[in-house]
């Protein structure tokens, strides 16, 4: 569980960017969008899941599942 709120400490602090929105489906599951040029938002988008990564341990991989550019789903999975 201590994995789990490194986790969601991480989007609180990307959260914090006014460019980026993000809402909580559940504990797992985030919906991110992006405001700005399409290109920036991809680099951005790759930042905020560097970012992610890095706070999952083993016991979580992230999967992506991409919008229109802009926005994308992120989804927490139990290794």
């Amino acid at each position: 569980m201590e994995d789990l709120e490194k986790i969601h400490n991480t989007i609180d602090i990307i959260a914090e960017d006014p460019r980026i929105n993000v809402s909580k489906i559940n504990d797992y599951t985030f919906n991110i969008v992006i405001e700005g040029e399409l290109m920036d938002s991809f680099e951005k988008l790759g930042e905020i899941q560097s970012k992610l990564e890095e706070s999952c341990s083993d016991e979580y991989s992230l999967k992506t599942i991409y919008g229109d550019g802009q926005d994308a789903k992120l989804i927490l999975e139990k290794n």
